[in-house]
């Protein structure tokens, strides 16, 4: 009976312990796709020149 126990319990356990960290790292994943894909290649300048 404790066998059978422990094959369930350690899966669900490694699961419930690294799931927050998939989801930071999924976090963060996405946020460097948006600051890669927003990312300006010039710097902000105005139609006409400075006088």
């Amino acid at each position: 009976m404790l066998a059978a126990n422990r094959d369930v319990l350690l899966p669900v356990a490694l699961t419930v312990g690294l799931l927050p960290l998939v989801i930071l790292f999924s976090f963060i994943v996405r946020i460097a796709t948006v600051t890669e894909r927003t990312v300006a290649t010039i710097p902000f300048t105005t139609p006409e020149p400075e006088q």
